[in-house]
């Protein structure tokens, strides 16, 4: 009878490819992980910056709610907020963000406006929140203005 017994010395090369496997299996783990971290990254930074514009487009509709109960200091109170906000949204906002830079040029015209309670600041109000609409959902229809009826 032929046996043959596996010495200590052979062994070694079986225990290396079963760490190289195991060290293979780690690294396509590890791959997997960090593709699944990305995909949530990107879809984290989406969703922020979405939120980040429903918040100042809810701010400018309270100011033009409060400009037209008549509550000018309210009113401007929260427009300087809005713009505020845009001013950080679009800091770190993506290039596609390029449209909304107009609404923030009328910063001191609104705010100056707002200051000495004229009552035409509402309509303005009221369009820098139609323009804003237009600028976060280009092709929604929000920047044609309602029929009469």
């Amino acid at each position: 009878m032929n046996t043959t017994q596996r010495t200590p010395a052979s062994r070694v090369p079986r225990l290396v490819w079963y760490a190289l496997a195991l060290l293979a299996a780690f690294a396509l783990g590890a791959l997997w992980q960090y593709a699944g971290a990305r995909r949530g990254e990107a879809a984290l930074g989406t969703a922020q910056s979405a939120l980040a514009e429903a918040r100042l487009e809810a701010t400018l509709a309270s100011a033009v709610i409060e400009v037209q109960r008549g509550n000018y200091e309210r009113g401007r109170q929260l427009a300087s907020y809005f713009f505020t906000g845009l001013q950080r949204h679009l800091a770190t906002a993506p290039p596609e963000a390029a449209a909304l830079r107009p609404l923030y040029a009328q910063r001191d015209n609104v705010i100056t406006v707002l200051s000495r309670n004229d009552p035409a600041s509402a309509g303005l109000l009221s369009r820098a929140l139609t323009d804003f609409r237009a600028a976060i959902q280009p092709g929604s229809g929000a920047n044609v203005p309602a029929a009469p009826g």
